[in-house]
């Protein structure tokens, strides 16, 4: 859309879009849409909401703002909507793995028959806890999600790298409009994870790599090209010189040729 493209309305108090000719308001597109509040009564229940510890409840938001019980429980959904993220982007070095989170379950009390069909709490993939799959920024945001079982947790994890390397060639592709991709022929693989898991990472995130990289080419036209990794990051892009004295630092690359 158009941006620093509008007038401001005093009579109506709305804004008009010289581009589309519509008419819209400061609170467009956001939970405080076509609210009939004032905004400092959403000011005042958003401090109200962050500032408190243990969170609040609705009756004592209506108590405070002097607002229904109603209005007040649709206050505290709503700030909370605008409170979580909902799609965070890590970048970098993520590091997928899952496990079992909650404390365990109570002890059972031990029979004194073995055959009475009373098991031991099982353990491993048999217990009872939550599974949880956790993706992790290195120095960055975490991100967990609980799934129900593993073969759905692979599920998960193949739709959160398709949904992540979609969002992220797009983003460069419609940021900086290049014209051709390189990307190196790396190795997913990471000692830190289990075998099971480096195979589906390694395999699902080419796959998902070459699909979307098909894709761009036959929308916008943008071709791709796979490169040795050895040395790239000491190779000159323009005249191809190779030396490790091109790069001092990881932020810095001056061509010595």
């Amino acid at each position: 859309g158009a941006i620093g493209n509008a007038l401001y309305m005093p009579k109506t108090r709305f804004w008009h879009c010289k581009a589309c000719r519509r008419q819209f308001s400061v609170t467009a597109g956001t939970p405080m849409h076509r609210t009939h509040l004032p905004l400092l009564t959403w000011a005042q229940a958003i401090y109200l909401t962050v500032s408190s510890s243990k969170g609040i409840s609705a009756v004592k938001l209506s108590e405070m703002l002097d607002v229904h019980y109603v209005t007040a429980w649709h206050l505290g959904h709503r700030i909370r909507a605008m409170m979580a993220e909902r799609h965070p982007v890590l970048s970098g070095v993520v590091e997928i793995d899952e496990m079992y989170a909650g404390a365990p379950p109570r002890k059972r009390a031990r029979s004194s028959r073995d055959d009475d069909g009373n098991p031991p709490n099982p353990t491993g993939r048999g217990t009872k806890r939550p599974l949880v799959l956790v993706a992790a920024e290195r120095g960055g945001d975490v991100v967990a999600k609980v799934i129900p079982t593993h073969g759905k947790a692979v599920t998960a994890l193949r739709g959160w790298i398709r949904t992540e390397v979609g969002r992220v060639l797009n983003a460069l592709v419609t940021a900086r409009r290049p014209a051709a991709l390189v990307l190196e022929r790396l190795d997913f693989r990471n000692p830190a994870l289990s075998s099971r898991l480096n195979r589906i990472i390694q395999n699902c995130g080419r796959a998902v790599i070459r699909a979307k990289l098909a894709d761009l080419q036959d929308r916008f036209g943008v071709t791709s090209e796979e490169v040795n990794p050895a040395y790239t990051s000491q190779t000159c892009s323009c005249c191809g010189y190779v030396d490790r004295r091109n790069r001092p630092s990881q932020g810095i690359f001056h061509c010595l040729w």
